[in-house]
């Protein structure tokens, strides 16, 4: 089955899409057999189908489901393994290898229909180049050298380094080289490192490429090795990336410089010819290590991706030739040569006649030469920059010999004497041989240099050629001049020599030239004010100003302006303008020489009327946010200033108010003001009508309610009283800011009843035995409620038999007890065990009254009772404590006056309290007269309960005596 059969059997069973690149099956691991570089080429189908024959999907290129894509070649086929497929701006790229083909490529591009690519085997020196032409694909085989750059030497002078040098920092200033910044073509001269994929070495798989060993003195030489190569051209020489980035496709090539020679083992360097020219980015790449090895493979590389073949020889048949004397060719191998330079064939047996430096400048690469900084004829002729003293700098003076016909033609003026004018080459790897001519102004040559190039020992550094520079040492008559500067050849290039064909680059012009000296004219310079400074008036103008003189002494320094003119001898120059008006003035600042030479300064400034500075407010009282209680009285105070001027007055406003305080310091008082939130102004104005203002925001809150205090004064606490008891409660009740709207007794949560007249009181009648937790509720006119404290009572029930009293007393007060003895006593006699007084009741001996003298903690009570039957005797005890009772206040009331004609009635119930709750007295069946009653209380207020035959009463008395 032949290739073509190959090819079609293949394209009916797939139908897929491909990736990028190919590699040899297992029955294709032999040699390409013999092809025909000079056949014509092979048609092998349409642009579809053949595309289809290599083009997988993106899962079949990962999981390999897939293997292989068959590709025709001009007389076989080869088996390859599609790696990538990528697309930039609309053109598919497909990148593969053929298997067991070390450094082999297969690439593929589609775009608007048009197909091309090529199937590289370096191993077998063979390459195919595919193209399509009228929807058909061809292929043809091409020579290798003129697809890739192979067997590239490495140089023999490439350092041995025991260990790599350290790259230079990020930041280094190598990073940022250029040769010819803002130029649109870009060649990136990358040592830092790289990961490449997606290209077309590899196969299209990834790179990673180390940086390359290269101390910054390394980088700095190998850039001006590649930049003097490259000077004639309108392209950037850089090691910066960001350039690269920013130039456009198929204007850029990035040049890696590494030991990682994946793409080309064994080679100094490699690339693809004319890659500068695609839009993939594929680089071309450095594998040498040292200055002069990295360079000059760098320059090389770089050629061929602008298009340029390698330069051998037939005889012998070589594929790089090395050179001859001091001169080899740069896509021939200059490692040891010191002149290296662009060739088309001139040298003996040359294997081709390409023209380099028409094809790097031609339309193909996109950029040309650089523009002519220098005319070829005397009326374009550039003039020498001399200084005053007519020194050539080689800083100010230098140019670039673009092509053999460009000729830089340089005039000058002397005044006669001796010139010495030298033109030097580029100071590193130079590649111009510098033929001058020096010609007088009728054309007549008057001197020409070209000295003759060589070099002693290694020419491997950058200066290591002698006699590419020329120089005039000439006595010279007034007039003027003209230096012609051209590139020049040395001997027969068939032998040792080289033509002028590529003696092109750039050269620096010094020395010195007669002229005549004329008085140099003083310079001044106004310091201060500064140009367009602007004053206010009225305006103190302080001038002062520097001056020199080069060649004599300064007489003075006259200032005008302002209306006004001053001179100053004397160094430091200054003068001093006051009381300037509103204007625009230019002070102007003359200097004279020694010699009659003037200098002159001049600065502008502006005076503009004063502004006046608005006055400052400043409210002190009160702070911002205060919070004050309704009917609130808010006193306001603030200071004010004014920096140019007067205060006229400030005004607050606020709250519903507006004042103005003329007078230092500034107050209002605002009253009553009501609740809510308020913004105080203070506004200040100055004589001039300026304003200032300051403001703070207050907050009237509403008046919070104080809730009344309230106490119950009597009982006390823990008091005790004998069932059926009447205990009387009486409470205080007061309220800081309203009045007491009424009282409310409560045992517990049982309301008694309530008194809204003070005193506040409520009695209980008839209270059984049993423990009573009492309170009183005081209620104000705003609704406040306070509850008193718990006053807990006993009620008892009183003794059959036994003394009968409170068992809690208060030293100096004197309490009634009652004995129930049984029946049949005849006699009752009383004593205690403490300082007291005893008052036996004359009339009933079972009553006493008992007054003791100071507070005990136990004391006993005591009676006896003598019976007429038996038991004969009994005595009664009762334990009592003086001190340390519950105490309550006695709320004061109006008194009632004991009347004289009280009406007597039959009394069945009489008790007596005192305010404290205690029963002071008790009898049974009286006669109620209240006169008598008095006789036995000490002054005082008690309340009377008492049940006659007719009523219930209760009163509230007062006794005085």
């Amino acid at each position: 089955m032949s290739g073509r059969q190959i090819v079609r059997s293949f394209y009916s069973g797939v139908n897929e899409k491909i990736l990028l690149f190919v590699f040899c099956s297992v029955f294709f691991c032999r040699s390409i057999q013999a092809q025909d570089p000079t056949a014509p080429p092979v048609k092998i189908g349409s642009v579809d189908e053949f595309y289809n024959t290599v083009r997988l999907s993106e899962s079949q290129i990962k999981t390999r489901k897939i293997k292989k894509s068959i590709i025709p070649v001009t007389k076989d086929s080869v088996s390859a393994l599609i790696n990538l497929k990528k697309t930039i701006d609309g053109e598919e790229f497909i990148y593969g290898e053929v298997q067991d083909k070390e450094a082999s490529s297969v690439t593929f591009s589609i775009a608007d229909g048009k197909l091309s690519g090529y199937v590289v085997i370096p191993s077998d020196k063979k390459a195919f180049r595919y193209f399509s032409q009228k929807d058909e694909v061809f292929v043809e085989e091409e020579d290798i050298n003129k697809v890739i750059c192979i067997d590239f030497n490495k140089s023999s002078n490439a350092e041995k380094r025991a260990l790599p040098v350290q790259a230079p920092p990020s930041g280094s200033a190598v990073y940022n080289l250029q040769s010819l910044a803002g130029a649109t073509a870009v060649a990136y001269l990358d040592f830092d490192g790289q990961v490449v994929t997606g290209t077309r070495w590899n196969g299209g798989n990834t790179i990673n490429a180390l940086p390359g060993n290269f101390s910054e003195t390394e980088v700095t030489n190998i850039w001006k090795m590649i930049s003097e190569d490259f000077r004639a051209f309108n392209i950037n020489i850089t090691t910066n990336e960001a350039v690269f980035n920013a130039a456009p496709r198929g204007r850029r090539i990035r040049c890696i410089f590494t030991p990682t020679n994946t793409a080309s083992p064994g080679a100094g360097g490699v690339a693809y010819v004319n890659s500068f020219r695609w839009t993939d980015d594929t680089p071309c790449w450095v594998f040498n290590s040292g200055t002069k090895g990295a360079g000059e493979a760098g320059s090389h590389e770089i050629g061929h991706t602008l298009g340029l073949s390698h330069d051998g020889r037939t005889s012998p048949k070589e594929d790089y030739y090395s050179g001859h004397g001091i001169w080899a060719p740069i896509m021939g191998v200059g490692y040891s040569k010191g002149l290296v330079q662009w060739s088309r064939g001139e040298y003996a047996n040359a294997n081709q006649t390409q023209d380099d430096i028409s094809i790097i400048s031609g339309t193909g690469n996109g950029f040309g030469f650089r523009t002519d900084e220098a005319g070829n004829t005397n009326a374009t002729a550039k003039a020498l920059i001399l200084s005053q003293n007519g020194v050539v700098s080689e800083n100010q003076n230098y140019g670039i010999i673009t092509q053999r016909t460009d000729v830089d033609i340089y005039s000058f003026t002397t005044s006669g004497g001796t010139v010495a004018l030298t033109i030097n080459p580029s100071p590193a790897f130079p590649n111009l041989d510098i033929v001058a001519t020096l010609k007088n102004e009728a054309g007549t040559t008057l001197a020409t240099s070209n000295p003759t190039a060589s070099a002693t020992g290694s020419q491997t550094a950058p200066t290591s050629i002698n006699g590419l520079y020329a120089s005039f040492n000439i006595n010279l008559t007034a007039g003027t001049y003209y230096l012609n500067i051209d590139g020049t050849g040395q001997g027969d290039p068939l032998t040792t020599g080289y033509s002028d064909y590529s003696s092109i680059g750039e050269y620096f012009i010094s020395g010195t030239i007669p002229v005549a000296q004329t008085n140099q004219n003083p310079v001044v310079k106004i310091t201060a004010p500064l140009n367009n400074t602007v004053f206010t008036a009225p305006a103190t103008i302080n001038v002062t100003a520097t001056a020199s003189d080069a060649d004599g002494t300064i007489s003075g320094v006259t200032f005008s302006g302002a209306g006004a003119s001053v001179t100053d001898n004397i160094s430091p120059y200054s003068t001093r303008w006051n009381n300037v008006a509103v204007g625009t003035y230019k002070i102007v600042a003359n200097v004279r020489d020694n010699n009659g030479g003037v200098g002159t300064d001049t600065v502008t400034i502006t005076v503009v009327p004063a502004v006046n500075q608005n006055p400052v407010v400043k409210i002190t009282a009160p702070l911002n946010n205060t919070v004050f209680t309704a009917p609130a009285t808010i006193n306001v105070t603030a200071t004010a200033s004014d920096a140019d001027g007067t205060i006229i007055g400030v005004s607050f406003s606020g709250a519903g108010v507006s004042v103005t305080d003329v007078t230092s310091p500034y107050s209002i008082s605002w009253t009553d003001v009501a609740a809510g939130t308020y913004k105080i102004i203070a506004n200040v104005r100055d004589d001039n009508g300026g304003i200032g203002t300051d403001t703070v925001i207050v907050t009237v809150v509403p008046l919070v309610n104080q809730n009344p205090v309230v106490a119950i004064t009597s009982p006390i606490n823990n008091a005790s009283f004998n069932a059926p008891a009447n205990i009387t409660i009486a409470a205080n009740a007061s309220d800081a800011d309203g009045t007491i709207a009424g009282v409310a007794f409560y045992n517990g949560s049982l309301l008694l009843g309530s008194d809204n007249t003070a005193p506040y009181t409520y009695t209980i009648t008839g209270a059984a035995a049993g423990t009573y937790s009492l309170t009183a509720v005081a209620t104000d006119n705003n609704g406040g409620k306070t509850t008193s404290s718990v006053i807990t009572v006993k009620v008892e029930n009183a003794l059959t038999t036994g003394i009968n009293g409170p068992s809690c007393l208060v030293a100096g007060q004197r309490y009634l007890f009652v004995l129930s003895p049984e029946a049949s006593a005849t006699n009752i006699s009383w004593w205690t065990n403490a300082q007291a007084t005893i008052e036996v009741d004359p009339l009933d001996k079972s009553k006493v009254y008992i007054t003791y003298a100071a507070n005990i903690s136990s004391v006993n009570i005591s009676a006896g009772v003598n019976y007429a039957v038996n038991p004969w005797y009994k005595q009664y005890d009762k334990i009592l404590k003086v001190g340390g009772c519950p105490s309550a206040a006695m709320e004061a009331f109006a008194p009632e006056e004991i009347q004289e004609d009280s009406k007597e009635e039959i009394l069945l119930s009489l008790k007596l309290y005192d305010l404290q709750g205690k029963e002071i007295a008790y009898n049974g069946e009286l006669t109620l007269d209240v006169n008598k009653l008095s006789e036995y209380l000490d002054e005082g207020a008690y309340i009377v309960h008492g049940v006659t035959d007719h009523k219930v009463i209760k009163k509230k008395i007062v006794v005085m005596k």
